[in-house]
């Protein structure tokens, strides 16, 4: 997977109070779907709990490819910190 961003930023916890749980619950339910080689470990502190760091960018650089993958199609929204969920499990 490629992706470019410009910041990664950390995000106000109070506006997605169940990001995570959704997140480890997709991860769970479909481990098939996360490489190996994945980001988890930039966005996650030492309990595996997610640290709000987000990647923002007005600008994307990216694969179209993994796009139009079913990594991505399967839980993409447009909402900056779901998105950075998704290319952090789905690199």
């Amino acid at each position: 997977m490629k992706y470019g961003f410009t910041l990664a930023v950390l995000e106000g916890p109070r506006t997605i109070p169940t990001l995570w749980d959704v997140t480890r619950d997709f991860m769970d339910a479909r481990p098939e779907l996360l490489p190996e080689a994945n980001l988890l470990d930039f966005v996650t502190d030492a309990s595996f709990e997610y640290n709000m760091c987000h990647f923002w960018s007005n600008f994307e650089l990216g694969d179209l490819r993994w796009f139009r993958s079913v990594q991505y199609q399967v839980r993409a929204w447009l909402f900056v910190p779901v998105k950075t969920t998704v290319v952090v499990v789905g690199t």
